[in-house]
């Protein structure tokens, strides 16, 4: 595949070029000096961060200002047209480094998560509450032979919720006839 550079279109105003490839690159510029001229500073590659999670991010600047942009976001607005507004990027090959334009989709959240699950990542979607209902059955299938991250995953919460829900700091019993509205905040 051939390298093709357009425009980031994120953040920067026009300074910088990204890559089909996952480059990002300055653009040759003039740059004004606290003397009061101008000087040329010549285009380079700008080198990428890997953050916590993995993923390669790369550091902007705009009259000053910087901001840290995730690599896998810049390619895709530049290239991949996303007319439904999905919010989420996902990678085909589940390599979060490969952040060439052919590897890369824009898709729900949703989706995200079960196409990564394929592979044995746990992705959580934010839910709410799990009702007693719930936590009755996390219970059970936890006696069951159920693991806890079977179960985070199932009822789309994080391991630690489950962890909690089994040793009982939260979703006690002596609470559970208590008569509450779950969305009754009290002021």
């Amino acid at each position: 595949m051939e390298e093709e550079w357009r425009q980031v279109i994120y953040y920067c105003g026009d300074n910088y070029e990204v890559s089909s490839l996952g480059n990002i690159r300055s653009k040759n510029m003039q740059v004004p000096s606290k003397y009061g001229t101008t000087y040329f500073k010549a285009g380079k590659l700008i080198k990428l961060q890997t953050d916590k999670d993995g993923y390669l991010r790369v550091c902007l600047c705009l009259n000053g200002l910087q901001k840290l942009a995730l690599v896998h976001r810049v390619v895709a607005s530049a290239f991949i047209d996303n007319p439904k507004g999905l919010p989420a990027i996902n990678h085909l090959d589940f390599n979060r480094k490969n952040n060439q334009v052919s590897n890369l989709e824009w898709t729900d959240t949703g989706t995200n998560c079960r196409y990564s699950a394929k592979v044995g990542r746990y992705c959580y979607e934010r839910t709410g509450r799990l009702g007693w209902n719930k936590v009755e059955e996390i219970r059970t299938f936890f006696e069951q032979g159920a693991s806890i991250k079977e179960l985070a995953f199932e009822f789309k919460v994080l391991p630690e919720t489950i962890i909690n829900v089994l040793k009982r700091v939260s979703w006690k019993p002596e609470f559970k006839n208590l008569d509450l509205q779950e969305n009754s905040i009290s002021s």
